[in-house]
């Protein structure tokens, strides 16, 4: 009897093991250190804690940047089940690139969580105007120093007849870093970034225009002001689950999306307080995702 006892509790306590498992999804971080992809892991992981996800438990693989979470997402991408936010830009530029430290991951095991739409500001201090821009070359800032946005930057040239500066950054905080030190004149970034800036300094600088059509801010497009229609960009970011496990992807995403409509958890909170707008249907997820080329 006693055998059977052991036997039983042996099997309860693998039991428990392998569901603990199953309930831990990891993250892979694939953003720079400080940046919106790093702090939205981070208050999921902390929503989870406080039991916000159905049980779901969340860790996080933090690489320090795109390239060392692609990397990270390629070796395990076979086999593993992790959740990892993949921008379409970077994933682009990955493909591009051809280069063994920076892989693009396989999205062909992959389901979408959740999407968001980020459009890029072009930035200047209130002294600059965008007609300053078609008159005289000045430096531009990118948050990358990638060939594609390299060869955006070439194509608003020719637009705009001016042989702008290209300077590539690693990251939103170093961009806004070198507008404040002048090494550079405008940059493009964010409409959060572009927050960040304002709280620090108030009235010191303007969105000149965007990337692409948005509602929030009522500013120009730059395809509009330069009559050039190609110009148009989007930055998407789409957290993808990889081998799920018993429709994970869409019983997490539906968690969320209830998260999100309601602010609530800190990931809630944060998402209402920033104005976010995230995407959850998985067809319209994709749609967006493939729907804006950067390679054009």
């Amino acid at each position: 009897m006693s055998k059977i006892k052991t036997i039983l509790a042996v099997a309860m306590l693998l039991g428990a093991t392998v569901a603990s498992a199953a309930n831990n999804l990891n993250i892979i971080v694939a953003g720079a250190k400080g940046g919106n992809i790093q702090l939205s892991s981070n208050l999921l992981a902390n929503d989870a804690k406080n039991n916000l996800l159905n049980g779901q438990t969340i860790s996080l693989t933090e690489p320090g940047n795109a390239c060392r979470g692609f990397t990270e997402a390629v070796k395990r991408q076979d086999k593993e089940t992790f959740l990892i936010p993949v921008e379409n830009l970077y994933l682009a530029n990955a493909q591009v690139k051809n280069d063994p430290l920076c892989p693009p991951p396989d999205l062909v095991r992959a389901r979408p969580v959740f999407t968001e739409v980020v459009p890029f500001y072009l930035v200047a201090r209130k002294t600059v105007r965008f007609a300053d821009l078609k008159s005289r070359a000045v430096a531009i800032g990118y948050s990358s120093d990638g060939q594609l946005e390299k060869n955006w930057h070439q194509s608003m040239n020719q637009s705009f007849q001016q042989q702008h500066r290209f300077v590539g950054y690693h990251g939103t905080s170093d961009l806004i870093n070198g507008i404040l030190a002048k090494d550079i004149d405008v940059i493009w970034m964010s409409l959060p970034g572009f927050n960040r800036l304002e709280k620090t300094h108030p009235g010191e600088f303007v969105l000149l225009a965007v990337s692409s059509p948005e509602t929030v801010t009522g500013t120009l497009t730059i395809a509009t002001l330069l009559r050039n229609q190609s110009l148009t960009r989007v930055l998407i970011v789409t957290w993808w689950l990889f081998n799920e496990q018993n429709g994970q992807s869409l019983e997490l995403s539906r968690t969320l999306e209830k998260l999100n409509q309601s602010g609530t958890g800190e990931w809630g909170r944060w998402a209402v307080g920033n104005k976010k707008e995230f995407l959850f249907d998985p067809k319209q997820q994709l749609k967006e995702f493939y729907g804006h080329p950067w390679s054009r």
